[in-house]
C-alpha cells in the first residue's frame, strides 16, 4: 500500500496519533518511580488504573512507559497480562529479571522459590546494575548472588538468634533430615532429640515453643514440626555439617595429643 502522507488510524486500543491531557495521573505515576528509584522502598505497594473500559487506561500506562524510558535508559518494562504471570515464584522471578537481561536462572535457582530470597537477589541484581550497568559480565553476575547470599543468610540468623538455645537446632534438622521426604518431626521427637542435645538444666519443651514463636519451625495440622522453608532445612544441615567436621579435628587432635603422651611417658 502507497504511503499517502496521511495521518495512520490503527484501532481503538492502537497508540492515538497524539496523546494528550492526562497530565495529573502522569505526574502521580512519575513521582512514585521516582520516589522508589531514590529511595529503594516499593513497600507502597502497586499502583492499580481502574476505570470504565475504553476510557485509555492502557493508553496512559503506554505513554507513561514511553517517557520513563526516554528520559532513563536503565527504566525496563514487562508488559504482562494476568495470563502470563507464573504461579510458580522461580518462573515468575526468571520473567521480572529477564527484561534486565542477564542470567537470571542463576539467581532465581539461588533464591529457591522463596518470597523473601527473591527480594534480596533482585536487591543484589540492582546493586550490581547500578555499580557495573549490566550483569552480563561474570564479576556482575556475582555480585549480585554475594548480596542475595547475604541477605537470605541474614533471614535466617535473625530468626536464630531471637529464640532460646538455636545452637541446638542443627542436631534437629539432622533428626529431620533421617525422614528423607518429610523432613519434619512429631513434637515429642523433637522434644527427646533436644533434650539429647541440651545442658540437663535446660528445658527442652520451653526451647521447641521458643522455635516455633521466632519463625524458625513451623507446626502442621498433625502437629508435627519442620522448619518450613526447604532452604532453611538445608541452611542448618550445613551448619550440621561443620559442626560436624569440627567435632571430628578436635577429636583427632585430641588423639593425637594423648598418643604423644603415652610416647613420652
Amino acid at each position: 500500500m502507497a504511503n499517502t502522507g496521511e495521518p495512520l488510524l490503527g484501532l481503538e486500543r492502537n497508540r492515538p496519533l497524539h496523546f494528550a491531557g492526562r497530565v495529573r495521573e502522569l505526574r502521580v505515576l512519575n513521582d512514585y518511580l521516582a520516589y522508589v528509584r531514590r529511595t529503594g522502598d516499593p513497600t507502597g505497594g502497586m499502583i492499580l488504573i481502574d476505570s470504565v473500559q475504553g476510557i485509555g487506561k492502557t493508553q496512559l500506562v503506554a505513554e507513561f512507559v514511553r517517557r520513563a524510558k526516554e528520559a532513563d535508559a536503565d527504566v525496563h518494562h514487562l508488559p504482562l497480562v494476568t495470563t502470563d504471570i507464573p504461579l510458580d515464584a522461580k518462573a515468575l522471578f526468571a520473567a521480572l529479571t529477564r527484561e534486565l537481561r542477564h542470567p537470571a536462572a542463576r539467581l532465581a535457582a539461588a533464591s529457591m522459590g522463596f518470597p523473601h530470597h527473591v527480594h534480596g537477589y533482585v536487591a543484589g541484581a540492582l546493586d550490581a546494575l547500578r555499580a557495573q550497568g549490566a550483569l552480563e559480565a561474570e564479576d556482575a553476575l556475582r555480585q549480585a548472588l554475594a548480596v542475595g547470599d547475604a541477605n537470605r543468610t541474614q533471614f535466617y540468623e535473625s530468626r536464630l538468634t531471637a529464640m532460646a538455645m538455636p545452637d541446638a537446632m542443627h542436631r534437629l534438622a539432622a533428626a529431620m533430615d533421617e525422614e528423607q521426604e518429610e523432613r519434619s518431626l512429631s513434637r515429642a521427637d523433637a522434644t527427646a532429640v533436644l533434650k539429647a542435645h541440651l545442658p540437663p538444666e535446660v528445658d527442652a519443651d520451653e526451647v521447641l515453643r521458643s522455635a516455633i514463636e521466632k519463625g524458625v519451625l513451623t507446626t502442621a495440622p498433625d502437629g508435627y514440626v519442620s522448619f518450613g522453608i526447604p532452604s532453611f532445612h538445608d541452611y542448618m544441615m550445613e551448619q550440621h555439617r561443620r559442626v560436624l567436621d569440627r567435632e571430628a579435628r578436635r577429636a583427632q587432635a585430641h588423639g593425637q595429643r594423648a598418643d604423644k603422651q603415652t610416647g613420652g611417658g
